[in-house]
């Protein structure tokens, strides 16, 4: 087997709480899939969304993630390395650091050896 081992990609851009919380975005729509639904919420995020000025985005969505740990609709796992255990008969895989499928689009099997 062969390991091979990835760091996450950070997340830069908040706005990704507004596909995640905002009550607009239940599926089919967005990523709202806990469908929680917070009036507060939805106008910070929607106001994040507008502000150019860096420290008030950054206040905005300190409020967002306040009101997020206190009621917990979304229970986030962190994991700092992302492992892979690969067969020797799997070649080309090459994880990569987006992860999804990424990772698959060179793979082929290796035919098994006969000794």
């Amino acid at each position: 087997f062969q390991i091979a081992a990835m760091r996450w990609v950070g997340v830069t851009e908040p706005d990704f709480f507004y596909d995640i919380f905002h009550a607009s975005q239940v599926p089919p729509v967005g990523r709202n899939r806990g469908h929680f639904r917070n009036p507060a919420v939805d106008r910070l995020v929607a106001q994040g969304r507008v502000t150019l000025d860096d420290t008030q985005r950054k206040a905005i969505y300190d409020q967002v993630q306040r009101i997020v740990a206190e009621q917990l609709p979304y229970l986030s796992l962190w994991h700092l390395n992302t492992v892979s255990i690969v067969h020797r008969r799997v070649q080309g895989y090459r994880q990569h650091p987006m992860g999804a499928l990424f990772s698959l689009k060179d793979v082929h099997l290796e035919q098994e050896k006969t000794p």
